[in-house]
């Protein structure tokens, strides 16, 4: 299946259970610690359903590399990042949480090569690292992201 788009939701109930209540490997969970800047902290299950329950100012911004385009501009909660019906591979992406205190952390599972290393975005789309490839014609086919909050 060729992976052309990705949607986040600012109310993503059936991912919050498949990822934030997701166990990891030893040698994952501290590469996601790593990633996470020191003034903050990983949000739990509940807190993070209350934050979705109660719309909090949180809102999830992606931005993606698609195959012969390049990176698209910022899209918001519910919106997609990569193509439709155009046959191109959504390679790469940039995610933050805008408007609030909490920040995420992502990697990717990149064809061919697998999950890449976790990278951590706060509120500034000028902290919102890559996370697959760019130029390598590899599309990216799954996503993971845990959601921290400043202390």
């Amino acid at each position: 299946m060729l992976t052309t788009g990705l949607t986040l939701f600012s109310q993503p109930v059936e991912a919050e259970v498949l990822v934030q209540g997701e166990w990891l490997a030893d040698e994952d969970y501290y590469q996601l610690l790593d990633s996470i800047p020191e003034d903050c902290e990983l949000v739990s299950n509940e807190e993070y359903r209350m934050m979705q329950m109660q719309r909090a100012d949180a809102v999830f911004l992606s931005r993606g590399h698609v195959q012969d385009i390049g990176w698209q501009d910022w899209r918001g909660s519910g919106k997609t990042a990569g193509t439709t019906g155009q046959n191109k591979c959504l390679e790469a992406i940039r995610v933050m949480i805008s408007g609030s205190r909490y920040g995420i952390s992502y990697q990717t599972h990149i064809q061919d090569i697998g999950w890449t290393h976790w990278v951590s975005s706060s509120t500034s789309e000028w902290s919102a690292p890559m996370s697959g490839t760019t130029g390598q014609s590899k599309r990216m086919e799954a996503i993971k992201w845990k959601i921290f909050k400043r202390r």
